[in-house]
Parts: structure tokens; sequence; C-alpha cells
């Protein structure tokens, strides 16, 4: 099975994870890192909202997908564009990580009223704005560059999500003060927190997909997905969605935010866990609606 990932440290061990899990399922089978560079990974001077959407971290992995190149690709779930081609699905999920953002700030340097706070995220600036009452600097690049700036002073802090930073096994954090917000307040991109592998539908490998995929949390990424397709949103859009499973009921919640305007739309819902796209679609109607 060849693996295709991105060159970040961030990416290589979500690989690992997805790796070490096929290993546990199929340990006779062979396994091949695939490293590729996308196009937000050359890029970086330039905010995510002002190049070509979320497809500039995955089209050269789905292209690849459809040569042939590589057998699976493994993606940061909020990464994801809504769309993908029809040959290519998402055949499998891993147990979700902490879906939430995190706010880091240098130890013992709480920041002032004027803060200003790193990100590069849309989501992200609307609610530090709305919560947080700081303002924000745009800030792209892995996250051993984003904490540097925060070290060289360019920032007071940085929002990041917490998954990654947790994903990270040997970045040491001890210079920082690294503080959860809430999830239910300050709500995370759709599919924030989900390795998520992509594949041809036709592949040899469903079966083993299959065994290590985490059904709760595939239940969660369609539903986040259905309403991010429902709303037409890409990186250009400052969208949020967090759901989460009890027993066999998901409950969802998603908001939108609409350019040039003071206000945003924030909705509310459950439904059975098999229903989950449906009840994206439902608050997508609700917020859309509302508008």
């Amino acid at each position: 099975m060849r693996i295709g990932t991105r060159k970040s440290p961030l990416a290589l061990a979500q690989a690992e994870l997805f790796l070490q899990a096929c290993r546990a399922a199929a340990p006779d089978l062979l396994y091949e890192l695939v490293e590729m560079s996308t196009t937000g990974d050359i890029i970086l001077d330039r905010p995510l909202y002002e190049l070509e959407g979320k497809g500039m971290f995955v089209s050269v992995f789905e292209q690849a997908l459809l040569d042939g190149a590589i057998d699976v690709a493994v993606h940061s779930g909020k990464d994801m564009p809504a769309e993908s081609p029809d040959q290519l699905g998402v055949c499998a999920v891993l147990p979700r990580g902490n879906p939430g953002d995190v706010l880091v700030t240098l130890r013992g340097k709480k920041p002032g009223p004027d803060a200003v706070i790193g990100t590069s995220s849309l989501r992200r600036r609307q609610q530090v704005r709305l919560y947080l009452g700081w303002e924000t600097k745009a800030l792209r690049g892995n996250v051993g560059t984003r904490l540097k700036k925060l070290q060289d002073g360019e920032v007071d802090g940085l929002i990041l999500a917490a998954a990654g930073l947790e994903r990270l096994a040997g970045l040491s954090l001890t210079a920082y003060e690294v503080t959860q917000l809430s999830r239910e307040e300050f709500l995370p991109a759709p599919a924030q927190g989900i390795i998520a592998v992509q594949c041809r539908k036709d592949t040899p490998f469903r079966g083993l997909l299959e065994a290590v995929n985490d059904r709760e949390t595939m239940a969660c990424f369609l539903a986040e997905r259905a309403y991010l397709r429902a709303v037409g949103a890409d990186c250009r859009q400052p969208v949020a969605a967090y759901s989460r499973c009890r027993g066999n009921i998901l409950h969802m919640t998603a908001a939108y935010w609409t350019a040039g305007r003071p206000w945003y739309s924030r909705v509310s819902g459950a439904a059975a866990a098999g229903d989950g796209e449906k009840l994206g679609k439902e608050l997508a109607e609700r917020i859309l609606s509302a508008l």
C-alpha cells in the first residue's frame, strides 16, 4: 500500500498513526509512505483565503490517486474541500483527536487588551474578536514556524488546533502556556481533529480500510462535511461545525459568518447517528434561510 502524505512534521505524524493502525490490522502487508508537496505548502506568504481554496492541500493527492501513483492519501479532515472527484471517496477515518482550538502564549506573558493573535483562518479571526476581544494577524507555516514567530514577538499569541499539538509528540511546549478554548463556544472547523483517508472507490484495500475505520468519528465527519457542502463554503467563508455522538444520537452545532456584516448565524440540532448527513444539510438550510 502506497500512502500519500504531505511532508510537514504534523502530516507525517498523522500518516504514521494511520500506518500503525494498518500494521495492527494487516501486519504482513508492505507499506510505503510517499511524501508530496502541495500548493499550500509552497505558497506561504499569503493567507489561505486569498488562494484557490481548500483544494490547495488535496488536489495533488487526488490526481495521484486517479493516476494510480498512490493507493491512499492521508489528510487533515478540515483541509479537505467539500467536493471531490466522483471516482474518489473518504474510505476511513481514525478515532477523532481533540477537535478544539487552543490559545498558545509565551509562559509568563499574558496578552494585554491590545494583543495581536496570529492565525490564517477567517473562522478563528472572527471568533478571536467575538469571544476574546483581540485583533488578529494572518500567519502561515507549520506549527514550528508559527511558534518561532511567537517567540520573535511578531504576535502575542497563536490559535492552533489542539489535535495538531497533541500529535507532534516531540514538540517541546515548556516555554508556552497552552489554554484550551471551549469547543461549544469557540467552534472548530468542520472535521477538525479528524484524520481522513482518501482512496479510489474501486480500491483493492477496502477490507483493510473498513477494519481501521472508526464508525463514530465517520458519523461526525459525514455530518460536518454535509453541512460544509450545503452552505457552499471553502477557505473564503468563515464557517464552523462541531458534532459529537452520545449513544446513537449525534448532536451538532454550526455557525456561518457573512462577509461585511457584524453578526453571524448559529444553529444546533440532533439526529440518529445514521442520519448525520441529513442533519448537516438541515442545519445549513436553517442558516442560509436566516442570512
